[in-house]
């Protein structure tokens, strides 16, 4: 009974050792199996990583290119006080040259406190801010500085759509005209034609102006020159009292002499107010003599 026994545990135990070493031995064979699960994961995270990167950078590179590419209309305004007017405007003349620039309008007005240039220059806008940089070095004190920007880029690009919709709508209703029969379909669509070409013609104005605005902008210069002036301190009561005699005696001289130009006008109404008084005294007299 003890010998069976003991063979029962030694086959326990030798049973127990194979099960451990296939476990062990299974789980090895699983292990590369396990690592390429784990590692296809990590690869296709990796390529969606620079998948998106490559879009990133695709889109930066799409805003800088629409930034550069931006319409804008620059205008500006600035005043400068300097001592000498008419030496100001030469320097800024020699300025409108070297930067082929040119005077849309100029205004001078000069009075006994004030000495003003006004000029409006047309700049070239690749050279607006080297103009004004320039402009600034002028002799003199800048007192006034506005530069506004305003982004057309959405505007000009719609026109130009609106414009080739308009182009293309044209182009059909005139193949629809070559096709019209009766009088009335001609008319009709004639009558379609002459509005799409006025609606043609208002966007490419427009685009036109938006282009010169684009290519030009408007700088608005004031040079000014404030004169020195000594102010005279108020007269006295005498004085003033003395120049309100003269004044009273010059108006009652201008009134003599007024009235004595005017003595034949005066001589000749005399006369004929003696006339009608005699003519209406007669009648009364005849009245008394009855």
């Amino acid at each position: 009974m003890k010998v069976l026994t003991f063979f029962v545990i030694i086959a326990i135990i030798s049973g127990c050792g194979s099960s451990g070493t296939d476990s062990s031995d299974s789980f090895r064979a699983e292990e590369p199996n396990a690592k390429m699960i784990i590692s296809a994961p990590e690869e296709a995270q990796s390529a969606d990583f620079n998948k998106d990167s490559e879009n990133n950078m695709v889109s930066q590179t799409n805003d800088l290119t629409t930034d550069i590419n931006k319409m804008l209309i620059k205008n500006g305004n600035i005043d400068i006080e300097v001592s000498d007017v008419n030496s100001a405007k030469n320097s800024v003349d020699s300025l409108v040259v070297e930067f082929k620039s040119y005077y849309s309008g100029e205004q001078l007005n000069k009075s006994d406190y004030r000495f003003d240039y006004n000029m409006t220059v047309r700049i070239p806008a690749v050279s607006f801010d080297k103009f004004l940089n320039k402009l600034k070095r002028i002799e003199g004190t800048i007192t006034r500085q506005d530069i506004n920007v305003q982004d057309v880029s959405s505007d000009y690009t719609d026109t130009e759509i609106r414009l080739a919709n308009k182009t293309a709508y044209l182009e059909r209703y005139r193949d629809i005209l070559k096709q019209a029969r009766t009088v009335k379909d001609i008319l009709e669509v004639e009558e379609k034609i002459r509005v799409i070409e006025e609606e043609i013609d208002s966007f490419k104005g427009k685009l036109k102006y938006l282009s010169e605005q684009i290519t030009f902008s408007t700088l608005h210069i004031d040079l000014y020159q404030i004169n020195d002036t000594e102010m005279k301190p108020p007269d006295s009561f005498f004085s003033r009292f003395w120049s309100s005699i003269i004044s009273g005696w010059t108006g009652l001289t201008e009134f003599i002499l007024i009235f004595v130009m005017l003595w034949p006008f005066l001589l000749i109404g005399m006369i004929i107010f003696f006339v009608l008084y005699k003519w209406v005294r007669k009648p009364s007299k005849k009245k008394e003599k009855i």
